[in-house]
């Protein structure tokens, strides 16, 4: 456990972190089309690991992504649209 709590940040922080360092690099230099290349990477990469880790937990832990005591408020909003709909 103690491998894990140490390497999956330092990774999750690491992959896009090198791309957006590419990213002011190329800014810095005046090369605008590889500086704008390297950003739309950067925030893809961002989107698919987050995508991906959260796919996973929901895999994985389905108590996490389904079932919680507290559901957010907009969820009782459209529980109770719902119930007055159906007479309830």
């Amino acid at each position: 456990m103690e491998k894990i709590i140490m390497t999956v940040p330092t990774v999750l922080v690491s992959i896009p972190g090198s791309a957006a360092l590419r990213t002011l690099i190329y800014f810095d230099q005046a090369d605008v089309l590889q500086a704008m290349q390297n950003g739309v990477s950067t925030v893809l990469v961002v989107i698919a690991m987050v995508a991906g880790l959260s796919g996973a937990r929901m895999l994985t832990d389905p108590e996490w992504a389904f079932t919680r005591a507290d559901p957010p408020s907009t969820w009782r909003l459209v529980g109770r649209i719902l119930r007055h709909r159906h007479g309830a």
